[in-house]
């Protein structure tokens, strides 16, 4: 995924900045998925779509696990005294402009922007 993603960026002139907070979005993001939403014994799919718009990049991951809200999560768990505790989801939020969650047709929805 990750020469995917290089040569996106490279063939769409992103700067290596952004190019490292997607990598790192789509890689945390993803083990998170796999982690928590295949652990059920049944076959899923991820489906990861990058755009590069003029002065931002759009990032959308799909996945058809059970339901989770990432962004619901992150502000229950935000002000919790263990920084370590979900820093990968953390790290996630405060690197990008914004996040926002949709559950629709059984699918869990990510749109990100860089």
């Amino acid at each position: 995924m990750s020469r995917i993603v290089t040569l996106f960026c490279q063939e769409n002139g992103i700067g290596k900045e952004k190019a490292l907070v997607l990598a790192h979005c789509i890689e945390e993001l993803g083990v998170n998925i796999i982690r928590h939403g295949f652990n059920d014994g049944k076959p899923h799919a991820i489906d990861v779509r990058i755009l590069a718009k003029e002065k931002e990049i759009i990032l959308r991951i799909r996945d058809d696990c059970r339901p989770f809200n990432p962004v619901n999560y992150y502000r229950i768990y935000e002000h919790d005294d263990n920084w370590e505790k979900n820093i990968g989801l953390r790290m996630v939020i405060k690197m990008t402009k914004s996040i926002k969650y949709v559950s629709t047709m059984g699918t869990n929805n990510l749109v990100i922007k860089i």
